[in-house]
């Protein structure tokens, strides 16, 4: 049968409307996927600069994008990049997610620190990338193709990421983070390091997560993967200096931006989602310096489990205004039921006594 003849047994055979409703879901699903993944002009840009000063004066630059990060020399201008960090998209797709659906593949990876490699003036540089334990092979490989002072693994461990469990169960405590270095002879000097003296020089970063969220103006979670601002701190303190410029790279609520402005440094915020830059910008101007992360932790009553809040977005700014949401434990929700319930049969006895004596 030629190429002729076998169209038009297909047209008969299968004609367009007879394809399954769900069928052509599935293929225009798959088809804007391919494009959002590939095709990183569909992204538009949008780049701001700004200047935040702390208590003291001091005066720190930032720029907040909307932008792929696998684009980076088309948005970020030439800075004294230092450090970057970014938390690649894993692929689990939870409900507030934006572009999350596919993981960040190897090539993904070296896309984005060969772009962040163009932007930076800086004779040495480092670069982390939180990501699942399933990408560690694609992140390492990514990382010293493109980092030429080698790489090391790390992880970040979440003391409570299940504090009052009801019943025996196992949950993820930890999550994969790999740090690649790069100077301009190749070698990796100690400067690159900024460990105190009589500070442990282990890989493993120990952080409470985020147990009371941002949420936008509707109440809705802004990203459900936030990342803690001690998190960030400690990257940022242990791999740049006052000064440096720092690129917190698929950002979500900027977290690490918050680490590298409270701690004396530039900073550029990148992320696809256009209402979480927008987050980010209304977080930053209302970002006191005096914040303290343990302070805050006190207040809500987090403090005895080491849980972490995000630093508040407060009051009104134009149009946005934004609230917090914590994360309710289930033990207490068990708690107060049985004290209802004890209510209950106190009174009933109540009432039985006071039968009897009638």
């Amino acid at each position: 049968m030629v190429g002729s003849d076998w169209e038009e047994v297909a047209e008969e055979e299968l004609p367009f409307d007879l394809i399954p409703d769900k069928f052509k879901t599935y293929i225009q699903d798959a088809i804007d996927k391919y494009n959002r993944k590939s095709n990183i002009n569909v992204v538009p840009v949008k780049t701001s600069a700004h200047i935040w000063k702390n208590a003291d004066g001091d005066m720190y630059n930032y720029t907040v994008n909307v932008a792929d990060v696998r684009s980076l020399d088309s948005v970020l201008e030439k800075q004294n990049y230092t450090l970057a960090v970014a938390d690649v998209p894993y692929g689990f797709n939870a409900p507030g997610s934006e572009y999350d659906e596919t993981p960040f593949s190897q090539q993904d990876v070296l896309d984005m620190v060969s772009s962040f490699a163009k932007v930076t003036t800086s004779p040495i540089w480092r670069f982390v990338i939180i990501h699942s334990l399933q990408q560690a092979h694609e992140v390492m490989a990514a990382l010293n193709k493109a980092c030429n002072a080698g790489v090391e693994a790390g992880i970040w461990e979440k003391p409570n990421i299940n504090g009052l469990p009801s019943g025996n169960r196992l949950a993820w405590g930890f999550e994969n983070w790999t740090i690649g270095y790069w100077s301009h002879d190749g070698v990796r000097r100690k400067e690159m390091y900024n460990f105190a003296r009589d500070e442990s020089r282990v890989n493993i970063v120990r952080s409470s997560c985020v147990t009371v969220k941002s949420v936008s103006q509707l109440g809705c979670v802004v990203n459900p993967y936030q990342k803690p601002v001690a998190l960030g701190d400690w990257f940022v303190n242990h791999f740049s200096e006052e000064g440096d410029w720092v690129a917190d790279l698929c950002c979500g609520t900027g977290s690490t931006l918050v680490a590298a402005l409270l701690n004396k440094r530039h900073g550029s915020a990148v992320d696809k989602g256009e209402n979480q830059i927008e987050f980010v910008k209304h977080r930053i101007m209302t970002l006191e310096s005096s914040f303290s992360l343990a302070a805050e932790a006190e207040e809500v009553g987090e403090g005895a489990q080491g849980q972490e809040v995000q630093p508040p977005v407060c009051g009104e700014l134009g149009t946005v205004s934004t609230w917090r949401v914590e994360v309710v434990e289930e033990e207490e929700e068990e708690e107060e039921i049985e004290e209802a319930a004890a209510d209950d049969d106190t009174d009933m006895v109540d009432a039985l006594n006071d039968i009897g004596m009638e």
